[in-house]
């Protein structure tokens, strides 16, 4: 898939159109395997097909001023503008989070990668932030992780695959299914 304008008097207004160049094996040709789950790429992808190509998310709560960050589509994945060191995301990361949604029963604790290890009582592998930081990045228990939480929760929220909680993210009802 590549993203155009569309229309061309239109130069802001992105779509996603197919390059043609999709192989067979690929599922709905968006390059996740069958075995992949793929609905939440999709989600996130028709809503970026809505808004735009880079657009702006909000954020839960205002930081540091700020009331949004940018994001910006990619083949692999998301380039995020409030992770200064490593502001990719990968689709993997969302299908990851997605399947940890689903584990337990549509809700997971955020996980806080602020003040604690992976492991630690605030950061359990069962979190979000836990989850991924051990499947996606490697990270083993007790070593630092690096946040990613905010953006992962926020673009979710924005693309309609969860809703927020007090401390946990939640999947929605159509998503439930998924993994």
């Amino acid at each position: 898939w590549q993203i155009r304008t569309y229309p061309k008097h239109h130069p802001g207004r992105y779509v996603l159109r197919p390059t043609g160049k999709e192989t067979p094996s690929m599922n709905n040709n968006l390059g996740v395997e069958p075995a992949d789950d793929n609905s939440v790429i999709v989600a996130v992808k028709n809503k970026f097909s809505k808004t735009g190509s880079p657009t702006e998310i909000p954020l839960l709560r205002e930081r540091r001023g700020r009331r949004s960050f940018s994001a910006e589509l990619s083949d692999q994945g998301i380039s995020v503008g409030n992770l200064d060191k490593q502001p990719f995301l990968s689709w993997k990361v969302f299908q990851e989070t997605i399947r940890i949604l689903v584990r337990n029963d549509g809700r997971a604790k955020r996980g806080d990668a602020m003040n604690c290890r992976l492991g630690e009582p605030n950061l359990p592998t069962d979190s979000i932030e836990g989850y991924i930081a051990q499947v996606v990045y490697g990270k083993q228990e007790g070593e630092t992780v690096f946040r990613r939480i905010t953006p992962i929760a926020c673009i979710l929220i924005w693309a309609g695959v969860c809703k927020a909680g007090r401390g946990e993210l939640i999947l929605l009802s159509k998503f439930r299914g998924c993994q």
